[in-house]
C-alpha cells in the first residue's frame, strides 16, 4: 500500500512538470549559471567567515561552516560546469543545425555516450519536447 502511494505522488509530480522547447531551455541555462555564480561567490564568503570564527575562538562551528561552504561550493562548482556542457550541446542543436551525435561530440569534445546520456537527460529530467534521439542513425530529431 505504501509503495502504491509513494507511486502515485511521483507520478503526479511527473505530470505536472512543465515542458520546454530548446529556446526555453537555453534562456534556463543562461538564469541557471547567473544563480550558480552567485551562490559560488555566497559559499567564498562563508568559506573565509568559517575560518575567521574557528580562528579567533576555535569553536567548532567555525570549521563546520567552513566544511558545509566548501562542499556547497564545489557542488556549485559541478553544477556550473554541466550547465554549460548542455547550453553547448542545445546551442550546437540550434544554431549550428548539426544534428549528428557523433559531430556534437567532437565539437564539445566529449565522448559519444557522454553527449548522448546528456541529451537522454535533457530530454527526461529537463521534458524537452522537441528533440528525441535516433540511435540507429546517432542523431538528434526535431519535431
Amino acid at each position: 500500500m505504501r509503495q502504491d502511494k509513494k507511486q502515485r505522488i511521483s507520478d503526479n509530480l511527473n505530470s505536472s512538470k512543465k515542458s520546454f522547447t530548446l529556446e526555453s531551455v537555453q534562456e534556463l541555462f543562461s538564469a541557471s549559471l547567473i544563480v550558480s555564480r552567485g551562490f559560488q561567490i555566497l559559499s567564498c564568503l562563508s568559506i573565509i567567515w568559517g575560518l575567521e570564527i574557528f580562528a579567533s575562538t576555535n569553536d567548532f562551528s567555525g570549521l563546520l561552516l567552513f566544511v558545509l561552504s566548501s562542499i556547497s561550493f564545489f557542488r556549485n562548482a559541478w553544477k556550473v560546469d554541466k550547465t554549460k556542457e548542455y547550453r553547448a550541446i542545445v546551442s550546437i542543436i540550434m544554431t549550428d543545425r548539426i544534428r549528428s551525435i557523433d559531430k556534437i561530440a567532437e565539437i564539445v569534445k566529449l565522448p559519444y555516450d557522454l553527449v548522448r546520456k546528456d541529451l537522454q537527460i535533457l530530454i527526461d529530467k529537463v521534458k524537452l519536447t522537441d528533440i528525441a534521439i535516433d540511435d540507429t542513425l546517432r542523431e538528434v530529431i526535431l519535431s
